[in-house]
């Protein structure tokens, strides 16, 4: 199997997004398509309710205007021994009394953003492999966010923009419950790239946008990217 895109593939819709990967089986060339994500399944809703996952949020403070917010998704609820050990490994010089269940900061002018939910983050991974070691083993997932305390003078969302990558973070405008985030894969497309080239790539929800620009992806593909700029801005 070898993997590769077409110069174009990464060609899509505002608002949309598709993860693309290409493979050569036999003598047969097939592009896979995992289109843009749905709403959560009622399959996955159920697993959530069976499973009897839970969220538990710890609180650490950093200073006056910001404060750490753990995230701590297990198996059951933990039992008052267990959530002493899991104090100390989240606490500020393993003073458990650095980290309460209870937030430092409140009020209207507090927000919260952190890691976005659809994959867990390396620090999570550390985090769970520490909390293994010490024997809390119903500990599946911890993910910090951080907390400010916006001042008056400033707006909001414009505060927020500027305090997050929003590549690998989101604002949380609710405390979090859950890790599940309601997104899963469409089905999987196949596009016969030998018999119908590049134009194939039409037939693609993701990508079948151009056909209302009168523009083909073979022109894309055989075209340079100076030549053929002018003409999507004019079609956008």
């Amino acid at each position: 199997m070898g993997n590769f895109l077409p110069n174009n593939a990464s060609v899509e819709p505002p608002g949309q997004s598709a993860i693309v990967c290409a493979a050569v089986s036999g003598n047969r060339n097939e592009l896979i398509v995992a289109g843009p994500c749905g709403p959560l399944s009622d399959t996955n809703k159920r697993k959530e309710k069976i499973m009897g996952v839970t969220v538990t949020r710890l609180y650490r403070r950093v200073d006056e205007d910001r404060a750490y917010c753990f995230n701590v998704e297990s198996t059951r609820e933990l039992i008052s021994e267990e959530m002493d050990c899991l104090r100390l490994i989240l606490a500020d010089g393993f003073l458990a009394d650095s980290v309460r269940a209870t937030p430092f900061l409140q009020g209207q002018r507090v927000v919260e953003v952190g890691p976005r939910l659809n994959f867990a983050t390396a620090w999570s991974s550390n985090m769970v492999s520490i909390c293994r070691a010490t024997g809390l083993d119903m500990i599946t997932r911890v993910e910090r966010s951080r907390r400010y305390l916006v001042p008056p003078a400033e707006e909001l969302q414009q505060f927020i923009d500027r305090h997050h990558d929003r590549m690998t973070e989101c604002h949380y405008p609710e405390p979090l419950s859950t890790f599940i985030t309601g997104i899963v894969a469409e089905a999987v497309y196949e596009v016969d790239l030998k018999g119908k080239g590049p134009d194939g790539l039409n037939e693609l929800p993701g990508i079948s946008w151009m056909n209302g620009t009168g523009i083909s992806i073979s022109t894309i593909s055989s075209t340079s990217s100076s030549a053929i700029l002018p003409l999507l801005r004019s079609w956008t």
